[in-house]
């Protein structure tokens, strides 16, 4: 076995300190050419980002133990965590620099595939086109999907056209949307059913804008991984209403999205580390922990709150 194949097998059980020796003990060309190589087909990663991702996990576990602590700890995997990997500060600028060039040219890669498949992303709103101020959507400060890059000013839209975003409403409700490679539908979580159902009372309508992709780039983490979703960073991007939908609750529903709540918000968690470990739905339905949106449970809540507003008006009037 060859000192490359060696070093193949140590990756893959997550030898980081082997790793990084054998790395340092490379020529600079040799070292290059294998953080260059393909180790992974799905998610597509090199050598160096399937380092990085090691690093990144290692910071992550650095900032909860930090957390857990009461201390404080910068999460920084691109610097800090490269820094401290290699400690080797030339080798450390190198494989740093590897790492931006590959993300450059799998964000190249991925534009050019989808540019073949549709000229459009998309973004989803709870505003309508005409209440956006000068018809405009303005960036914003927030944390980008792998945190690489600290909090970006940006306005961020995904690759397809995925009306279940539009019931992940934040506003500290708690929301996963997930997919099956076997079906179309789209399942989503949602941790507080009455805030979610009070927030769509008052807005009964989702909005997807379409924009040229030629407006936006591809996040793409330094692990190279891309989950679908597109920013453009630091510039407003004008509204064309000719290419905005909408839709309601229950038309989303009706798309193949199936929405459910979790029974107690502060299952959520456990609910959504049952999910990944694969449970059914219907398990933990039975097991009390989800409830199923229905067709016309929004509009019956409606009902519900201006009945109980007409009750406590008449109670108030008549003290």
């Amino acid at each position: 076995m060859s000192s490359l194949d060696g070093l193949n097998n140590k990756i893959l059980k997550f030898d980081m300190s082997t790793i990084i020796g054998s790395l340092l003990l490379m020529e600079q060309s040799e070292r290059i050419k294998k953080l260059n190589e393909f180790v992974n087909e799905y998610p597509k990663q090199t050598f160096a980002q399937k380092i990085y991702e090691m690093i990144y996990k290692i910071e992550q576990k650095k900032e909860l133990e930090a957390l857990n602590a009461g201390l404080l700890y910068t999460f920084n995997p691109l610097i800090t965590g490269i820094n401290n990997t290699f400690n080797h500060k030339e080798v450390a600028e190198e494989f740093r620099q590897i790492l931006i060039k590959q993300r450059r040219e799998r964000q190249e890669e991925i534009k050019k595939e989808k540019l073949e498949r549709s000229p459009f992303v998309y973004h989803i709103s709870n505003i309508s086109p005409d209440e956006i101020e000068g018809c405009c959507l303005r960036p914003r400060e927030q944390l980008e999907h792998f945190r690489d890059q600290g909090a970006v000013n940006a306005v961020f839209a995904s690759s397809d056209n995925n009306w279940a975003m539009s019931l992940k409403i934040g506003r500290g409700v708690s929301t996963s949307v997930s997919s099956s490679s076997f079906s179309n539908e789209k399942t989503v979580i949602v941790s507080d059913k009455d805030k979610f159902l009070d927030f769509k009372s008052q807005h009964p309508y989702s909005y997807q804008y379409a924009f040229p992709i030629e407006l936006f780039e591809p996040n793409v983490g330094y692990n190279g991984v891309f989950t679908g979703e597109w920013y453009a960073l630091d510039k407003e991007i004008k509204i064309d209403k000719k290419h905005c939908e909408k839709m309601s609750v229950d038309e989303v529903i009706s798309s193949g999205v199936n929405l459910y709540f979790v029974c107690e918000k502060t299952q959520y968690t456990t609910v959504h580390s049952k999910l990944k470990e694969k449970q059914p739905i219907e398990e933990l339905i039975k097991e009390g922990l989800l409830i199923p949106y229905k067709i016309g449970d929004l509009e019956r809540y409606r009902v519900g709150q201006s009945t109980l507003s007409k009750i406590l008006s008449n109670f108030t009037l008549h003290r």
